[in-house]
Formats: C-alpha cells, sequence, structure tokens
C-alpha cells in the first residue's frame, strides 16, 4: 500500500487508524470512487479528532 506511512504513529490508535483510512481513500480516489473515498476520509478524520 501506498500513501502515508503508520510506522511513525505506533503509540496511539487512533493514528494508526487514521493513517489506514487515508491510504484506503487515496486508494479509491485513484480507482475513481469519489464516494467511497470520502466515507474513508471521514473515518480518518474522525479518528483523529479521537487521538487529540
Amino acid at each position: 500500500m501506498e500513501g502515508f506511512s503508520s510506522a511513525w504513529c505506533n503509540a496511539n490508535p487512533y493514528q494508526t487508524e487514521a493513517i489506514k483510512h487515508l491510504n484506503e481513500a487515496i486508494d479509491e480516489g485513484k480507482q475513481g470512487h469519489a464516494d467511497v473515498a470520502t466515507t474513508h476520509a471521514e473515518a480518518a478524520l474522525n479518528h483523529l479528532r479521537q487521538a487529540m
């Protein structure tokens, strides 16, 4: 999987999940699936808010 690396945030599971969702959003966007990419991006934002 290309995109963001989760190596820098292993200590925080919310950040790790956010990175996973961002990578999924990128992959889906590249395939032209804007609706699915948006869903993953929103999930990433939710995880990042929980990490704060």
